[in-house]
């Protein structure tokens, strides 16, 4: 992972430049704004799975929650890829394609790239004039992954972070945005040990009851004798 941080660095830098040149373009300076309320969040917040979902595909949203004035974005997002695997992905701009998207037409798209083997995304996007400046919440994208390995005990459970680990959003003017992150949890509970790779069941009464039912059999079956025995020795003592 850290072998690909300066790369990112630089690619961030170059999306953001194309930003900046976008509204040098149009003559309007760049400074910061006030904070505010803005979040950027994964949803669904927390994902669990209790029985083994190997081969499971689930989907979360990136989502961008009460926003003004919204003009361009930048995000990075990663996951842990010895327990997902990416399936695919589905970007949501503009909203006048996507009724739940952001950002209105016309847009630029500056990137959209997908590193599956390193486990990150990045997609940055801006609207361009005459485009009015976006509202409200709305879906950047959205992420479709498959569970690809399982722990089972003795290996604890896994606590994948599906993380938002850098963002920048732009108002029309080109200023950058505050706003808060909210990163997804995906957990995957260890499933009880094997033997033999075969997993125990965790209902301990259905793996017990064939030998209880063969215990059984046994008392009957010694019962049953001890009371032959004594009919037999009865019947010679009366003769």
């Amino acid at each position: 992972m850290d072998a690909i941080k300066p790369v990112c660095k630089m690619n961030k830098i170059l999306a953001m430049l194309l930003v900046s040149m976008l509204f040098a373009s149009l003559g309007v300076a760049i400074n910061p704004v006030a904070s505010g309320s803005t979040i950027v969040k994964v949803d669904p917040s927390l994902i669990e799975y209790y029985e083994d979902a190997t081969g499971q595909q689930f989907t979360v949203a990136i989502e961008i929650v009460d926003v003004i004035n919204l003009y361009g974005f930048d995000l990075n997002f990663r996951w842990n890829t010895t327990y997902l695997d990416y399936v695919s992905h589905s970007i949501h701009v503009p909203k006048d394609t996507y009724s739940d998207g952001i950002l209105w037409n016309p847009i630029i798209p500056i990137k959209d790239e997908v590193n599956a083997s390193a486990g990150t995304y990045w997609i940055a996007y801006t609207s361009r004039w005459p485009a009015p400046s976006f509202n409200g919440s709305g879906t950047v994208f959205t992420m479709t992954f498959r569970v690809k390995y399982h722990p089972v005990q003795p290996e604890p459970t896994a606590n994948i972070t599906l993380e938002l680990y850098s963002s920048d959003l732009a108002d029309k003017g080109g200023r950058l945005m505050p706003h808060a992150r909210q990163n997804g949890t995906v957990i995957l509970q260890a499933l009880s040990s094997s033997v033999g790779g075969i997993v125990i069941p965790t209902d301990k009464f259905g793996l017990l009851a064939p030998y209880i039912g063969l215990a059984s059999t046994i008392l009957v079956a010694t019962a049953a004798t001890a009371i032959y025995v004594k009919r037999v020795k009865r019947r010679k003592e009366k003769q």
